[in-house]
């Protein structure tokens, strides 16, 4: 249970912080490489060694789905459809209580209205 909630958490924070950082450095995009996520962690402050957790949340929400398979996270995260729609329900309940950023870059907000091709 308390896993679940910290995953939640993270996300959220990652989807309110990491986007201003990415629409800043490298402009809007569909997607963003792994090293342009990195560098946006890191400027955040975070230490990819110490929160390899976030780190990975962050490239799924952030990179390509070819990216995602590269990295190896369809097995810590699972599946990318269903990784990117948890995201889009986890943005949903922050843009509910007016927290989340509204950048159009933030794709994975609006994951649940599109289809996913498995």
């Amino acid at each position: 249970m308390f896993g679940m909630f910290k995953r939640k958490e993270t996300i959220q924070s990652i989807a309110h912080q990491v986007p201003i950082v990415l629409l800043r450095e490298f402009g809007d995009k569909d997607v963003y490489l792994p090293d342009e996520v990195d560098k946006a962690l890191t400027e955040l402050g975070h230490d990819k060694l110490k929160d390899k957790a976030r780190y990975q949340y962050a490239y799924g929400m952030f990179t390509s789905l070819a990216s995602y398979e590269q990295l190896g996270l369809t097995e810590e995260l699972g599946n990318y459809g269903y990784f990117q729609r948890e995201v889009g329900k986890c943005c949903l309940t922050l843009q509910s209580r007016s927290i989340c950023t509204s950048t159009s870059s933030l794709r994975s907000s609006i994951v649940l209205a599109s289809p996913v091709l498995m």
